[in-house]
This record gives C-alpha cells, sequence and structure tokens, in this order.
C-alpha cells in the first residue's frame, strides 16, 4: 500500500496533484482521485490508477523549503483585484460617504 492520505500531495506523470480521496481498485491496487495543482494541471481532476502509473512520489512536508516572496507588493493581478473592489457597493446598510484626496 501506498503512504497515502487524503490531502496528501503526489506527483503522477510530471505534474503535482492534491489527493481527494482514495478507494480500492478491481484489479488489486487503488484508485487515487486527485486534484491538479502544478501550472498545468491546476484546477483539473482526474483519476489514478496505481496499477497503472509507472512512479508515484508522495511528497514529504517535512522535506519543504520556504524561500522569501522577492516579488513587488503590487503586481498586475492586485490591481485588477483592487479596481474590481473599489467599484463595488458597500455591503452594509449604513450610508457610507469616501473623500478623495
Amino acid at each position: 500500500m501506498l503512504p497515502l492520505a487524503p490531502g496528501s500531495r503526489v506527483v503522477i506523470r510530471d505534474e503535482e496533484w492534491l489527493v481527494r480521496r482514495i478507494d480500492p481498485a478491481t484489479d488489486g491496487g487503488w484508485l487515487l482521485t486527485c486534484d491538479g495543482i502544478s501550472e498545468l494541471v491546476r484546477s483539473q481532476s482526474a483519476l489514478f490508477l496505481t496499477t497503472l502509473e509507472d512512479g508515484i512520489a508522495v511528497l514529504d512536508p517535512e522535506k519543504t523549503e520556504l524561500v522569501p516572496d522577492d516579488t513587488p507588493p503590487t503586481t498586475p493581478a492586485s490591481c485588477t483585484w483592487k479596481a474590481c473592489a473599489d467599484v463595488t457597493s458597500p455591503t452594509t446598510p449604513r450610508c457610507t460617504w469616501a473623500t478623495v484626496g
């Protein structure tokens, strides 16, 4: 049996996946229900049979290397989010005034 549990991160076919479910398969292996994490498969779901996959690497969270984020605090994505937030109406029942300047 693989040292897997739901929530494990694995590398299958050179892409990183998050294991959501593990079910016994009729061929004696396991059926992994996974969600993509790496860039190519992000937001994709997939099913893998452990008997058909050559190499399933389980990522060990203890070996995670933390690196500082050197990106500038203002990115195009954060500017887009801020612009959307600025045009959204307040959701409070009170009257809200804004001043510019």
